[in-house]
């Protein structure tokens, strides 16, 4: 089990791993069937699977403490936050958790076809500052090369991040 894995608890309606936690839950309190808008803080610690998951989404908890099915949410990203307005239940209280999951709801499959390795660099100071929005827009970049080049099936959500590291490796 890899670091990620770890972290690799976020289930679809049928019970399969589609997703991980990103962060810590959050519990939100307002009026009952309110509307709020909150942000969730994506936590540098934990480990992301961006080959497996790279879709932000936000999760409801359940009585148990633990992230439920995700919301497929319509989430905002605001540096290391991920923002979504919700309408609270007729308890008034809720727990979230900030997420990445599959695209599709169900759970990864590793990819066995031809693959195709390059190696690209990236100038930036840190790689702490490579955000996924930074690793998407990279995964565009990488597709469009790669489309010039006669593959013009690879999608950018083909491309997989497989490491990030800065000059010290």
């Amino acid at each position: 089990q890899n670091k990620c894995e770890q972290y690799e608890v976020v289930k679809n309606a049928a019970g399969e791993i589609v997703g991980q936690l990103i962060g810590n839950g959050m519990v939100i309190e307002g009026l009952k069937g309110g509307t709020v808008r909150t942000c969730l803080k994506k936590d540098p610690n934990i480990p992301i699977c961006l080959s497996k998951f790279e879709t932000t989404d936000v999760s409801k908890g359940g009585g148990d403490n633990k992230p439920g099915v995700p919301m497929q949410a319509t989430v905002t990203t605001e540096g290391d936050r991920l923002c979504i307005t919700v309408t609270l239940p007729d308890t008034g209280t809720m727990t979230l958790y900030p997420i990445l999951r599959t695209q599709d709801l169900k759970p990864y499959v590793a990819f066995v076809g031809e693959v195709v390795k390059a190696v690209m660099k990236l100038n930036i100071a840190s790689k702490e500052l490579v955000t996924l929005d930074v690793m998407r827009a990279f995964k565009v970049s990488v597709a469009k090369v790669l489309q010039g080049k006669g593959l013009s099936a690879v999608k950018s959500n083909s491309v997989v991040i497989l490491k990030v590291c800065d000059d010290a490796g």
